[in-house]
């Protein structure tokens, strides 16, 4: 790991309280959006994190369509305590979906809050993130 990196993630634990873990890019999807929001997906030892940081760059265009980049000009968070989540699953997809889709691993997050029961839907760079998700929420209980 580069020293740019090093600092990042040193930040980061320092800033949050909590450990970094498994680490991959990936998309957080609102609810009825077909485009997700990319960023950072971070489980920590708490937690599943992901991290929006709007920036304006070339790369950032190609990924990004113009009207939903003004609709999200802040940086956004999403944290998710681990002892909250009550499951992790795959959404339903064709086989059409399967075939030429993004190769992503989507992901759905089942969690509980003061307010009530919570959906986010994320996908990942790597299949692996999923696994070690679902690894983190065995581990808990123990």
């Amino acid at each position: 790991m580069d020293e740019a990196a090093l600092r990042y993630w040193k930040k980061f634990e320092n800033e949050t309280g909590e450990i970094p873990g498994t680490r991959a890019v990936g998309q957080w999807f609102q609810a009825g959006e077909r485009e997700g929001l990319w960023g950072l997906l971070v489980i920590t030892d708490k937690s599943l994190r992901f991290r929006h940081l709007p920036s304006d760059n070339w790369l950032n265009h190609l990924f990004t369509s113009r009207a939903r980049e003004e609709s999200t000009p802040e940086s956004i968070e999403i944290v998710i305590p681990l002892a909250f989540i009550a499951e992790v699953g795959s959404p339903d997809r064709s086989l059409w979906s399967r075939i030429f889709g993004s190769q992503q691993a989507s992901f759905i997050v089942d969690w509980s809050t003061a307010e009530g029961p919570r959906r986010e839907s994320f996908s990942a760079d790597s299949r692996r993130f999923v696994e070690a998700l679902r690894s983190a929420l065995q581990r808990r209980g123990d």
